[in-house]
């Protein structure tokens, strides 16, 4: 563990201990489509491999980047915008600050001497505790949405059908509905020579 790693009294005091709901669910919404992976899906027909829509399922390890990130960041302040004015956090850096512990590095402030630390440890954990849990609940809602039987079944027919398909479908049906047509128009002309014959 580096000294860049160490959480410290004043890094507690100068941190965010509350981010208003407004934003958490905005980073909740925005994150969770990252924390969602696709899994392929493919059947075997007759000897030939057909590609269905694929399931989706959470990403554990992106959900994990963007907790660490959101909380080294918009809590503790510790990490620095790119040149692009992003804030970022490769795996690299997660491992280093998984090393550090810095969760565990939080949780000892509980037991500070300082009641000024000490009250701030523990709203600071709360809220960024809320924050994971709005986002669970985002990836589980996006989840869900995607895996839905009518949804895949849409993006089923949209893979499998093609213009041509669909052009073809078209030209028989509407010679179907000619079909159809004519043969209602010869059943009124059968009836009305019926009908005069009987007159």
């Amino acid at each position: 563990m580096t000294d860049n790693h160490i959480i410290t009294e004043e890094i507690i005091l100068n941190a965010e201990s509350y981010i208003p709901i407004e934003i958490k669910g905005e980073m909740a919404r925005s994150y969770a489509e990252s924390c969602v992976s696709e899994v392929q899906i493919t059947l075997e027909n007759n000897g030939e491999k057909d590609v269905l829509p694929p399931r989706y399922q959470e990403n554990p390890q992106m959900k994990s980047l963007y907790g660490m990130m959101t909380l080294l960041d918009q809590y503790l302040h510790l990490l620095e915008k790119d040149e692009k004015g992003f804030v970022t956090l490769t795996e690299s850096e997660y491992d280093e600050w998984g090393r550090a512990c810095v969760m565990n590095q939080l949780d000892r402030f509980k037991s500070s001497k300082n009641i000024e630390v000490r009250n701030k440890i523990y709203d600071i954990l709360d809220d960024y505790r809320e924050f994971y849990r709005m986002l669970g609940v985002e990836i589980t809602a996006l989840v869900a949405n995607k895996n839905d039987p009518l949804s895949r079944f849409l993006d089923y027919f949209r893979v499998s059908i093609t213009p041509d398909m669909v052009k073809d479908a078209l030209t028989q049906f509407t010679g179907a509905l000619g079909e159809i047509k004519e043969y209602e128009e010869n059943k009124q002309e059968s009836a009305s020579e019926s009908v005069t014959e009987g007159e």
